[in-house]
């Protein structure tokens, strides 16, 4: 959206230009219906950054009430108040229409407004430097805290002096044709990121880093247009070999960071090999009914050809519970009727069946890989009975 709304602003009104603005509100409306996330981190930022722009290329609107319908101002207020509108249209859709569908948690039964908490603001800024690529946890002087957070300091500082350059730009020098694409970026960021800091500070929204992540990638052509607005030659070059070695350096440091770990396993593709090995087998045998984490459930059904009906539970942390079911992405069914028939328990290597059931050594294993092993119990009351006492159920 984002990038589609720089191309449209570029061009000169025409029936294209509105064609490319109905496809953008068609999208915005589709965001919108998918929850107010989309509405916080992009369409009521960019609103906020059209508003800025139209005071600063009509600074006295409030004393004469003129402004130029034509300028690339209006034109971009205009937009981004679409924009803002159908987003908004798609969230009463998923309010009205798609809540009495589906089931799901509704925001508005789930925020408020609060006191000023000053956490929201800290957990903001920890938020955001840590998307950036901040590392806490390594010694100081140790290899990987000094190169991760070496690489973190210059995308920090990159950012923060094309956020300071674009501020202080004097008027006679902005003429450069990405002299707006720039200013208009700077002020989307800080827009988002001052949103973003509020509402976790006035609202019980809760925290999630997640919201930071597009945000943080902003820095890459804020400081690609801070490089190229720069005086003299040589130090372009150097400032745009240094931006393109520490982004490629640091993707590698990440997954390196992160080889062995859950979320490296999946984007390797193992997880997907092995969960199709495992549906195959499921196909051919009686257990056509079982249970498995958020991350393997319905993956595994989609393997089957539905042929594999899976109850999805919530495995936080790697615990087994048949009756605590993950409340999302799942048939309603599958909370009030439980598996008729044989059943089956698909468990990670993060869990073993001596964590979770009594003698583990009787059970039939069905299918066993590196990284996943799925026993079998004739029934869901045989699966309950084998289950060992959870420490936190009191039992």
């Amino acid at each position: 959206t984002l990038g589609g709304l720089i191309c449209l602003l570029k061009k000169e009104p025409s029936p294209r230009t509105l064609a490319g603005l109905a496809l953008l509100a068609v999208l915005s409306c589709a965001a919108g219906m998918g929850g107010p996330r989309q509405i916080f981190i992009l369409y009521l930022p960019l609103t906020l950054c059209a508003v800025a722009m139209f005071f600063i290329e009509h600074p006295h609107f409030f004393r004469d009430f003129r402004f130029h319908p034509a300028s690339l101002s209006c034109r971009m207020l205009c937009m981004t108040v679409i924009l803002l509108v159908c987003s908004a249209a798609g969230y009463l859709i998923n309010s009205a229409v798609l809540s009495k569908l589906y089931t799901f948690a509704h925001f508005s039964d789930q925020v408020s407004f609060t006191d000023y908490a000053f956490a929201g603001l800290e957990r903001s800024i920890n938020g955001f430097l840590r998307a950036m690529g901040y590392t806490a946890g390594f010694r100081i002087f140790s290899k990987s805290g000094l190169v991760f957070n070496m690489i973190f300091a210059v995308f920090f500082l990159l950012t923060l002096c094309s956020v300071v350059w674009a501020w202080k730009r004097r008027p006679e020098r902005e003429t450069a044709e990405s002299d707006w694409e720039y200013r208009f970026l700077t002020l989307f960021f800080l827009a988002a990121a001052v949103l973003l800091a509020g509402l976790f500070s006035f609202t019980t929204i809760p925290f999630d880093e997640r919201y930071f992540v597009p945000l943080a990638v902003l820095f890459i052509p804020l400081a690609a247009l801070f490089i190229k607005n720069l005086r003299g030659f040589r130090i372009r070059n150097y400032l745009l070999l240094l931006l393109v070695l520490c982004t490629v350096a640091d993707m590698e440091l990440f997954f390196r960071k992160n080889e062995g770990n859950e979320w490296a396993y999946r984007f390797n593709g193992y997880s997907a090999a092995e969960l199709k090995d495992a549906a195959g087998v499921l196909s051919r045998t009686e257990y056509k009914k079982g249970y498995a984490s958020f991350w393997d459930a319905n993956v595994l059904t989609e393997f089957s050809d539905g042929a594999v009906e899976v109850w999805d539970y919530n495995s936080v942390p790697y615990d087994f519970d048949p009756d605590a079911l993950y409340q999302w992405l799942q048939p309603k069914a599958h909370v009030e009727q439980k598996p008729e028939g044989p059943v089956f328990v698909l468990l990670t290597r993060y869990q073993t069946p001596d964590m979770i059931f009594k003698d583990p050594e009787t059970l039939p294993v069905l299918f066993e890989s590196e990284r996943y092993i799925i026993v079998g119990f004739p029934n869901y009351d045989e699966l309950k009975t084998r289950m060992l006492p959870r420490e936190d159920s009191g039992e």
